[in-house]
């Protein structure tokens, strides 16, 4: 495994997102793209201080609310949510979660749900525009969000959309409304596939089936579609725990998530990041990524100065996961490269 980025690299030695998928694309490799929390913030959907807002008002935990929110750091959402589900929730003896999970797990949801922008207004055309130009660049797409940033992209400026999503149109008695979209597993070859690693705000569980809340092109409130669902006994398919660990937990009991993991487990090709932190919590699909031996590069996005605290940082969690992974496979990992990634989504307008 190699890597593009000296510690000596200068802020403009990178190349763009651009050039280095021209390169990529010039050699006929089948190209993949993770999104994190960054491509909705680069995109402008504001998402973030909802969230902490709706914890001051309705947390129920009393005194407990006043600490966790005089320590909830003011960053970015996927970083504000882990600091919240790594607040104890679990009895330290035996481990097993306590009334107090619960609690915090449905004021997550209804937090996210609440902070979510009603319409797709909230992010302007030319940059949805420019986000669905980067998504139709690529084989499939994976994102960690929970957000509808990417849905509204492929679902609303993209005619028809290109990726398929595993979920088609059928009636659900458990959901008694045209809003739900089932989960299949088996699709038509040769499509691209879009996957949520970490579940989203529109997906849901009834009884033992996983089913899509329709978010249609009409002015009509996403969060109504998505409360209306829940009124009717749907369970939010969201994976809130704070851990690696947990989070892999999570995604094994659930058969859409287990089969999005492995869909990122065994890609070919060359994956791009865009927003992905390579967080801790997030080790699981680090892991997954850096022990595919089928990928031959991975391009993740650099923010600002390569040489800065947060580059740095972010440099030693993915060699120290690459130290971790390295005896698998026989020591085959993919390259590593870095590219810009500021202004990506502006270089895409008009």
């Amino acid at each position: 495994m190699t890597s593009s980025l000296d510690p000596s690299t200068a802020h403009g030695d990178l190349p763009s997102m651009r050039d280095a998928l021209s390169d990529v694309q010039s050699k006929r490799l089948r190209t993949h793209l993770l999104l994190g929390n960054g491509f909705s913030l680069q995109a402008g959907l504001p998402f973030a201080m909802p969230i902490i807002n709706h914890f001051a008002t309705t947390y129920p935990l009393g005194a407990r609310a006043s600490q966790l929110l005089n320590n909830l750091p003011a960053i970015a959402p996927e970083d504000s949510l882990t600091y919240v589900t790594n607040f104890p929730a679990l009895n330290p003896v035996t481990g097993e979660r306590t009334s107090e999970y619960t609690l915090l797990r449905q004021a997550l949801v209804e937090g996210i749900i609440d902070a979510h922008p009603e319409h797709r207004y909230a992010v302007r055309r030319a940059m949805r525009t420019a986000a669905a130009r980067l998504l139709d660049e690529f084989d499939s797409v994976f994102t960690t969000n929970y957000d509808l940033m990417a849905y509204w992209t492929m679902q609303e400026v993209l005619e028809p959309p290109p990726f398929a999503d595993r979920f088609r149109p059928g009636h659900d008695r458990y959901s008694g409304a045209e809003i739900v979209d089932r989960f299949v597993a088996r699709t038509p070859r040769r499509t691209r596939a879009f996957w949520h690693l970490h579940g989203a705000i529109h997906l849901y569980q009834y009884k033992q089936r996983i089913a899509k809340v329709k978010v249609d092109r009409t002015d009509s409130s996403v969060r109504d579609a998505i409360w209306n669902a829940r009124d009717e006994g749907a369970t939010p398919l969201i994976v809130l725990e704070g851990s690696s660990d947990r989070k892999k937990n999570a995604i094994e009991r659930n058969r859409y998530l287990r089969r999005a993991f492995h869909e990122l487990s065994r890609l070919r090709g060359v994956l791009f990041t865009f927003g992905f932190g390579f967080n801790w919590q997030d080790s699981h699909l680090t892991d997954a990524i850096l022990s595919n031996h089928r990928l031959s590069a991975v391009w993740v996005g650099i923010y600002g100065d390569p040489n800065d605290v947060s580059n740095t940082e972010l440099r030693y969690r993915i060699e120290e996961r690459r130290s971790e992974t390295r005896h698998e496979n026989g020591g085959r990992q993919p390259d590593l490269s870095f590219y810009q990634a500021d202004g990506v989504l502006r270089q895409l307008i008009g």
